[in-house]
């Protein structure tokens, strides 16, 4: 928990370094990386929020929500980003998004940096690194949840997962309307919700299923129609 005890000056002297050098650091101004590390370590550490964003987070809302993703690359992500800012849009709220582009550090990073931004929640997409960022929204009281999955120290965020059962049943009608019984289903490695959940209805609807798992790397899309038309 925030030790409103502890100061910017004794966050430095556990770190270090100059008070300049770990303000810049924990407002996420550009220092020298092994800085970065060693004054947002010292912060979790001593329990230190910065005052403005705590002071702010106590009395004023921002009306702001911060959105991270993991890595924004899917049509699946566009479109909860599009439903999201929709809803929040509605109550009077803006929505902050950024991308850790794949990357775990960059993602606690970009944590940080929404918590000295004085949003008045968070979202973690695929929330995935060491976590520690976390203990400042715990300190201000600010809520903070995971979408889709979770991962590393953002496990035990509580999660909401969009479902996909609609969406499913609607498409399925739709091939059976148009005369179709066979469906093909490129599917990857790892779970994903919207394609496992299409599986589902389709096998609850008895439509005959085709799968056929690839890896996104080494994806040949015509050797892989190839190999469904032989199939079918």
């Amino acid at each position: 928990m925030k030790n409103p005890k502890v100061t910017l000056s004794d966050v430095a002297a556990r770190a270090g370094m100059s008070q300049a050098t770990a303000s810049r650091a924990l407002r996420g101004l550009k220092v020298h990386r092994k800085y970065q590390g060693k004054a947002e370590a010292a912060a979790a550490e001593l329990g230190y929020v910065l005052n403005e964003a705590a002071r702010a987070l106590r009395s004023v809302r921002t009306m702001t929500v911060g959105m991270v993703y993991h890595d924004l690359t899917s049509m699946l992500g566009m479109e909860l980003l599009r439903a999201i800012t929709a809803g929040l849009d509605d109550v009077g709220y803006s929505l902050f998004v950024s991308s850790a582009q794949g990357k775990s550090d960059h993602f606690d990073k970009l944590v940080h940096r929404f918590l000295q931004r004085r949003v008045d929640a968070l979202i973690c997409v695929h929330g995935n690194g060491t976590g520690a960022p976390l203990e400042g929204y715990r300190a201000s009281d600010i809520p903070v949840m995971a979408l889709i999955t979770k991962q590393g120290g953002y496990a035990d965020l509580p999660m909401i997962m969009p479902t996909f059962e609609g969406a499913s049943k609607d498409c399925i009608a739709r091939l059976r309307a148009l005369g179709h019984e066979l469906v093909a289903v490129l599917k990857p490695p790892r779970a994903v919700a919207p394609v496992d959940g299409f599986i589902a209805t389709a096998k609850a609807k008895r439509m005959k299923l085709v799968q056929h798992e690839f890896d996104s790397a080494a994806f040949d899309a015509k050797a892989v129609l190839r190999t469904l038309m032989a199939q079918s």
